[in-house]
Order: C-alpha cells, then sequence, then structure tokens
C-alpha cells in the first residue's frame, strides 16, 4: 500500500519550497518521486536528543540506569557512578555528609561518640576488685579514672584538649582493677558491621625485661544490663603472666588479669584500635574499660607513672531506615 508523504517546508530565494521538491533560483520545481511505504527524511530528529537518561552509557556518563538513575541510586541522576564522599546517600551507606561528626569517613552511621572534652556525660567508672587498705604502707586500692589535660603528646585528634586516664596505678595497694564504662549504647536500629573504635596509650611499669608482664587494660562489654564480659581484640600485646610482688605477700593475692592477654609493656606514643561489635546488633550495650594492676605499690610510687591513656571512643554503624 501506497502511503502519503510528509512534506517539509523551507524558504529558499523567497520562495515557500517543499524538501520533496527540487527549489533552486526561486523557481519551485516539484520531483515527486517517492511511492515507498517508507517517509523519506532529510536526517532532522523528531524525538528528543540522546542523553543522560536514556538508558544508554554515552560520552560523558559513568552510568545510565534510565528511570532507575536516582540521588539514592547506583546511578545517580547525573549519570554518575553513586560513591562514599559525594554527598548523597546511596546503596550500602547510611549516611554522606563529608566532615560530619555523625557520619563515617566510610559512610556509616556514628551511634555513639566522645572525644572527653565536652564534661564525663553519663560516663561512670568504678572498682571492680578492691583489696583494702595495707595496714604497713597505709597504701588503698581506688578508682582513680579521670579526664585530664592530654597527659602524652601526639593524639591523633589534633584539637584534642583532654583524655580520660586510669590515674597512676602506682599510687594504689593492689592486686586491683577498676572499670570506666560508657552510657548505654542503642544497637537496636543497627545493621552489620558494627564497629568500635578507639585512640591510647599504656604506660605499665617497665621492670627490665620485655617479659613477662604484670599490669594491664583490657576492653569488656555488657548487653542488655547484663555483666560485664571480656571483648577479644587483635591489638592486644600479651597475656599478664608476672604475679609480681603479689606472689610474696603472706596470703598470695591474684592479680585480677592473670593469664589474660591484655593491653601491655609501654606505648611510644598513641594506638588507634578497632574491633567488629557486629554479633550485638539489636542490643543495648554499655562498654567498659579496664585496667588491672599487682602489688608493686606496696614499695611506694614508680618514677614514671603506671597509667592508661584513652580518648576518640566511637561506635558506628550501618542503619536500617
Amino acid at each position: 500500500m501506497m502511503t502519503a508523504m510528509r512534506t517539509r517546508w523551507r524558504w529558499v530565494g523567497g520562495v515557500l519550497c517543499g524538501l520533496a521538491a527540487a527549489c533552486s533560483g526561486g523557481d519551485e520545481t516539484s520531483a515527486t518521486t517517492s511511492t515507498s511505504t517508507t517517509t523519506t527524511t532529510t536526517g532532522e530528529s523528531t524525538g528528543e536528543a540522546p542523553g543522560c537518561g536514556d538508558g544508554i552509557v554515552q560520552a560523558g556518563e559513568a552510568c545510565d540506569d534510565g528511570d532507575a538513575n536516582a540521588d539514592d541510586a547506583a546511578c545517580t541522576a547525573d549519570c554518575t557512578v553513586n560513591v562514599c564522599g559525594d554527598g548523597k546517600v546511596g546503596p550500602g551507606e547510611s549516611c554522606d555528609a563529608p566532615g560530619d561528626p555523625a557520619c563515617t569517613d566510610d559512610c556509616r552511621a556514628v551511634l555513639f561518640a566522645d572525644d572527653a572534652e565536652n564534661g564525663d556525660g553519663d560516663w561512670e567508672h568504678a572498682l571492680v576488685d578492691d583489696p583494702g587498705c595495707d595496714e604497713i604502707t597505709g597504701y588503698c586500692a581506688e578508682d582513680l579514672w579521670v579526664r585530664i589535660a592530654d597527659g602524652i603528646d601526639g593524639n591523633p585528634d589534633p584539637d584534642s584538649v583532654r583524655s580520660w586516664t586510669s590515674g597512676d596505678l602506682s599510687l594504689v595497694r593492689g592486686p586491683m582493677s577498676s572499670r570506666l564504662m560508657t552510657p548505654e549504647i542503642d544497637l537496636s536500629a543497627a545493621q552489620a558491621p558494627v564497629i568500635l573504635e578507639f585512640d591510647h596509650s599504656v604506660n605499665f611499669k617497665d621492670i627490665g625485661v620485655v617479659m613477662p608482664y604484670s599490669d594491664g587494660s583490657v576492653v569488656e562489654l555488657a548487653v542488655d544490663g547484663g555483666d560485664f564480659g571480656y571483648v577479644a581484640m587483635d591489638g592486644y600485646t600479651a597475656a599478664i603472666t608476672d604475679a609480681g610482688m603479689c606472689a610474696s605477700l603472706p596470703d598470695s593475692p591474684v592479680n585480677p588479669l592473670l593469664g589474660v592477654t591484655a593491653f601491655v609493656g609501654q606505648y611510644n606514643g598513641w594506638s588507634h584500635e578497632a574491633v567488629d561489635l557486629s554479633a550485638h546488633v539489636g542490643a543495648k550495650i554499655r562498654l567498659g574499660f579496664r585496667v588491672a594492676s599487682d602489688c608493686a605499690a606496696a614499695d611506694g610510687p614508680f618514677e614514671l607513672p603506671v597509667v592508661w591513656y584513652l580518648d576518640n571512643v566511637r561506635v558506628s554503624a550501618h542503619t536500617s531506615p
């Protein structure tokens, strides 16, 4: 079946000519030759120009998922790949706000953070193991946790002024332990991974040998109001294997963390630690930072303080909508 041909018009030399006709010199000459069932055009397009959103990845586009393009999708509305740090919350991101302390550099939501700069807040601290007072020396076990002006240089936070410290354990009677505890942290909306991070420095006494160790510190965790339990961490240095001066006392008291792998020895500056707490998704937790010493204070304080510094504690996770 023959179809009618659409005629396009243009002005040539003052004469309105159809594009199907040969026009020259102002004279209109018709030469209709098409009897095809298709429509002949001059190459002009009557549709939208190709571009971002047409589903075809073209020059200047990193992706193009067509109607699925969106700023919260894998391919954004401007045909760039949605990545952490672009300010657009995409798949697998809980936030995306560069420079916002409530969002980590890898786009996880910060559920808890404390840099020790703004008061004690709801932190608590207390003795865990208390041997009482020594009748001869007068030394007693004490909870010495306190926020102080940074006692050691090189804090990873350049704006840091304060940090938590266990206090000088050589000033208290051992064997003892005390614990610094965070407020309750709600993981009910958290999704894996849930990451605890903190910066710290240990300066437990150097008795002139690399091993064994008689003082140390560990991280603990309480779930839904339960008792605190030990948290295994890759950053622990070694086990506390020396009973220290405790072994020489009449009743041979035991260091509360004897045999436990812990942070021990002396650090030359600060160390950053991280551990995955995803096993506790859905729970409410509290973190404990526990330090323990042997009985060395029975002879008086050491030349250098026996102390644990702690700062920049943060728990972050992906969160459900």
